[in-house]
């Protein structure tokens, strides 16, 4: 009866240390270390290892092992149903071995790399949902009793079924662990493609920004050279003098404003000074700025204003969207062409088209069109232009919309149409 009381004790003292074991250490081989040296001890032996099967390669390798010679126990690897672990491995069945030395399945080799002798083993399987997983193995009994009783068998037969799970949990926290590594090298070298392809579109932004300056810019220079070569000429009277010099403030002016209007549209911005004024003078001055330049490549600019009454824009920088729109349809006019610039009112609103009859805009970038950095068919072109030209009337209440017919029909021609409130 006490001896039974004694084992019961020795049972629950030992799963009680393995519990604790498995519930503190997340390390494998640091948990199977401690519960070895726990079972060792429960069941008085000299030495103990634990031999993992490997899926790979259908052999055994000893994962921990105890005693003098572990680091060379460590380097094993045996086949199933070589030995006395092999054979366990393959039959899933406890080999309780009093004499080793005496017994046929026992294997020397293991006693003659190592220089261990092997006089009594207690092995039993790690057996996990039906799968067994590795061996446990417990050598030479201490003490006055030469072999391992029953009791030990199955008191190590308990740390078996419980260093399974140990086992079990540890692969998994390890592969969890590889895994999060894993995530944490490719999320870490996603931000680092993220910065270089940030830092390579603002470098492609700068590029085009100054790129869509030089080009808007192309015009009004144009522009004050001709105006400065007639001044150059010491023909003129005072009064032309003074039409070309005013004519050149403006297009200095025209320059600061676009460079402006960049610069609030990067950056999210926009200020309009509204104020009245007439559509249709302010129409006719620009038809007749530009008329004589689009004259030289056979493009024909025409008038038609149905409304010739007052609305409240800023004129600067509904100036700047006109001329881009002009500009556009004089590009996409290599052969000439008409452009027709009209103003019609409706209600309580006032309607600013211009038409070209230029080949229209395709349907890939119809839809992307005010987007910034779309353009299409012009090797100077940055498509900031209309993004910017929609923003300015935005920012005065309106709308822009766009009609290509060319896209749809077989027709020639394409027609912006800006809405502004009275």
């Amino acid at each position: 009866m006490q001896d039974q009381s004694d084992m019961l004790r020795r049972q629950l003292e030992t799963l009680y240390t393995v519990n604790r074991f498995m519930s503190q250490i997340g390390d494998i081989k640091q948990l199977i270390i401690s519960i070895m040296e726990e079972s060792s001890k429960a069941v008085d032996a000299e030495a103990a290892s634990v031999a993992l099967c490997d899926p790979d390669t259908e052999e055994l390798y000893f994962e921990v092992a105890l005693g003098e010679k572990k680091e060379e126990i460590e380097k094993l690897r045996i086949k199933k149903g070589v030995g006395i672990i092999g054979q366990v491995a393959q039959t899933g069945i406890a080999l309780n071995v009093p004499n080793a030395q005496a017994e046929s399945q026992f294997d020397q080799s293991v006693d003659q790399k190592t220089h261990f002798t092997t006089r009594s083993i207690l092995a039993v399987p790690i057996r996990r949902h039906e799968h067994i997983i590795g061996v446990l193995e417990v050598l030479n009994k201490k003490g006055q009793s030469a072999s391992f009783s029953g009791e030990d068998q199955r008191l190590l037969e308990i740390v078996a079924s419980q260093a399974a799970v140990a086992i079990e949990n540890a692969h998994l926290l390890l592969g969890l662990t590889t895994k999060h590594g894993q995530l944490l090298r490719t999320h870490r070298q996603l931000l680092e493609a993220q910065d270089q392809l940030i830092q390579s579109e603002r470098l492609s932004a700068v590029g085009k920004m100054a790129s869509a300056i030089i080009h808007d810019f192309k015009t009004p220079m144009a522009a004050i050279r001709s105006f400065c070569e007639m001044l150059n000429r010491g023909m003129l009277d005072q009064g032309e003098i003074n039409t070309f010099s005013e004519q050149i403030m403006k297009e200095i002016d025209r320059f600061v404003g676009m460079t402006r209007d960049l610069l609030e549209f990067v950056r999210g911005k926009s200020t309009v000074t509204i104020q009245r004024a007439n559509v249709k003078t302010f129409l006719e001055n620009i038809i007749s700025f530009v008329s004589k330049d689009f004259e030289t490549q056979a493009i024909r600019l025409v008038g038609q204003f149905e409304y010739a009454g007052e609305c409240a824009f800023d004129e600067q920088k509904m100036s700047r969207v006109i001329f881009n729109l002009l500009g556009n349809a004089r590009d996409a006019m290599q052969q000439g062409g008409s452009i027709f610039l009209s103003a019609t009112k409706k209600d309580h609103a006032v309607t600013i088209s211009v038409r070209d009859t230029g080949p229209g805009i395709p349907a890939e970038i119809r839809d992307s069109l005010f987007e910034a950095f779309v353009t299409h068919g012009k090797k100077h072109g940055t498509g900031l232009g209309l993004a910017i030209a929609k923003k300015i009337i935005e920012d005065h209440g309106g709308t822009i919309t766009v009609k290509s017919p060319a896209c749809e029909k077989g027709q020639h021609g394409t027609e912006f149409i800006i809405t502004l409130p009275l």
